[in-house]
């Protein structure tokens, strides 16, 4: 006996409109909360210096504090910055180790193991995060979003689940806690969902590819696939633009990352460059990967004027601070300084670093991590 015609119908049109597109009205609140909240957390309200090609630029670099735990190997853990740019998170996609680096100054532990997130994530793979006072989010291959509460001594208080189930979470957002969660779904594109009604609806439809990586960066967002890139100045108000990517021969994207209004830091496997997605905007090449490692980077801020690269030479290590400077929108990369961090500080190898924001906007904290499993934390005056 076959499934009556009119059922069918229903079935699929519930499908079709599970999630229906946002409401003005939730549109509006998501703008107040970020001019509100968003903005003074992420600093973006305040103006960086700019930099010019004929200047001499002054930074102090010095070194704050050193973190080792031999709790969990985070040479070993996947791991991505806070939307806030205020915590470091490393975890495993089983959820068996997990832990968060915050900069405490220098009396305070900055490193901790969260526990219990593998029996929250039930067998299911993570592949996303985020974290704000707290709240740790964790976007699930299943469409599952968890919304785990912890102490400070990474004990998990409470733990709510948002059952989406629309494809893998491949990016989230918590800048909108407690009110809002923000998330990219394979399946359904960017939706938002409010904690209070449990209620979920869309901000963006997901491109018709097949995508390597998302970057929201909120207000901001990008997503690409092999040869073509998505981005959005402002999902509240756009749609994903698409552009070709400036590819040469063998090149390959790794990552796209949304900076400020109309610029893209992109890496490949040949080099990093920014891009302007103006119509008929440059494209400017930073620097070209080496044979022999090949560099980190990070930005200072979502502005997007400096940056640092970490290069594995011989028989130096060297930290390289870059700013991003332009005449008439001819936009072009400068050193802007470097250190050998080698000889300063014994680092023989950078696995990987990250810029973190402090409560004083001419400071920022470089947070590095090392061959040894440590985290050594600087703090960069400009």
């Amino acid at each position: 006996m076959g499934i009556p015609i009119a059922l069918y119908e229903d079935f699929e049109r519930a499908k079709i409109e599970r999630f229906g597109w946002c409401s003005e009205g939730c549109k509006r609140r998501l703008g107040e909360l970020w001019y509100s909240r968003g903005r003074v957390v992420l600093g973006e309200d305040t103006e960086e210096r700019a930099v010019d090609e004929d200047m001499v630029y002054a930074w102090r670099f010095d070194l704050q504090t050193r973190a080792e735990n031999r709790l969990v190997n985070l040479a070993e853990l996947e791991s991505t910055r806070s939307k806030d740019a205020s915590s470091w998170i490393f975890y495993r996609p089983d959820g068996s180790e997990t832990a968060i680096y915050r900069h405490r100054g220098r009396e305070n532990d900055p490193l901790t193991v969260v526990y219990g997130v593998q029996e929250v994530v039930q067998g299911s793979t993570i592949r996303s995060v985020d974290v704000r006072d707290g709240i740790l989010l964790l976007g699930l291959d299943n469409g599952q979003i968890k919304v785990v509460t912890c102490d400070n001594d990474g004990r998990i208080v409470q733990c709510e689940t948002l059952a989406l189930r629309s494809g893998r979470i491949l990016d989230l957002f918590a800048g909108f806690l407690p009110e809002f969660v923000i998330s990219f779904a394979a399946d359904e594109g960017l939706l938002c969902t409010e904690l209070q009604s449990g209620r979920t609806s869309k901000l963006l439809d997901v491109p018709p590819a097949r995508l390597q990586r998302v970057s929201l960066n909120f207000p901001r967002l990008s997503t690409f696939d092999a040869t073509q890139i998505w981005s959005c100045d402002d999902v509240l108000n756009g749609q994903l633009i698409p552009m070709e990517a400036p590819l040469r021969a063998d090149e390959q994207l790794l990552n796209v990352d949304p900076c400020t209004r109309h610029i893209l830091f992109v890496e490949t496997n040949q080099r990093y460059l920014s891009l302007d997605t103006a119509p008929a905007g440059p494209v400017c090449t930073v620097l070209h990967k080496t044979d022999y490692g090949g560099p980190a980077r990070a930005h200072t801020s979502s502005s997007g004027q400096q940056l640092f690269v970490s290069e594995q030479h011989l028989y130096a290590t060297s930290l390289t601070m870059y700013g991003r400077c332009s005449h008439n929108r001819d936009y072009k990369w400068i050193s802007l300084g470097y250190s050998d961090i080698r000889a300063k500080y014994n680092i023989c190898k950078v696995l990987r670093l990250t810029l973190m924001t402090t409560t004083t906007p001419t400071t920022t904290i470089l947070a590095i991590l090392t061959d040894d499993g440590s985290i050594l934390s600087f703090s960069i005056e400009r």
